[in-house]
């Protein structure tokens, strides 16, 4: 049976000196959490994707960050792995990023080679039902941070329009916390996943 990937909890600090914060909101054309925002033109439904004409209110709000979903990565030095956030650490993230002013920090496709004026994050809220915060349409869990930006930038609208770009991926110094083990049920899906796949142990 293949070895399920090493999983770690990414953490940030509270301090407002240390650096291990988001400190950019990239946008992309495959998010991370492989979830696409919404934007948002005049007399439309606001829960849809839309038209965009000559009116234009030029917002697009979606789902920046998800909890405890886990995001495959690879590197030179770790290898494969996957990474996620637990739900308090995305209420810290959250709070910082505007606690620190980066509420204008943008980027397109995470390049720092293209980073944007005129993208300004003003909207963000994080899903909680028991107190009516609710979400955007979809199946998304409470602890969801999202955000909506005003663009105000021709080319970067241009792409938004074009679908070029089509979601939020969070930028950001992080803390590893030790890998967590695979649980039983994990182990059991993996090997149920060979199975089917007609993969050999």
């Amino acid at each position: 049976m293949t070895k399920p990937l090493p999983v770690y909890e990414l953490a940030v600090s509270e301090d407002p000196q240390s650096e291990l914060e988001v400190y950019a909101i990239a946008m992309v054309d495959k998010p991370a959490i492989e979830k696409t925002w919404f934007a948002f033109a005049e007399n439309k439904d606001p829960w849809k994707f839309a038209a965009v004409g000559e009116d234009d209110k030029r917002i697009v709000v979606g789902p920046a960050m998800i909890p405890d979903m886990k995001i495959y990565r690879k590197d030179e030095e770790m290898g494969e792995f996957q990474v996620f956030f637990t739900a308090d650490t995305i209420v810290s993230i959250a709070q910082k990023f505007f606690a620190k002013g980066n509420q204008g920090n943008a980027n397109l496709m995470h390049d720092p080679e293209q980073t944007v004026d005129g993208v300004t994050y003003f909207m963000s809220w994080i899903k909680d039902s028991s107190k009516g915060m609710v979400g955007l349409e979809g199946e998304y869990p409470d602890g969801t941070w999202f955000v909506g930006a005003k663009v105000e930038n021709d080319e970067v609208w241009g792409k938004i329009k074009a679908g070029e770009i089509q979601g939020f991926s969070v930028e950001g110094f992080f803390k590893y916390l030790k890998p967590a083990s695979a649980t039983e049920e994990e182990l059991m899906l993996q090997k149920i996943k060979e199975l089917l796949n007609g993969t050999k142990g």
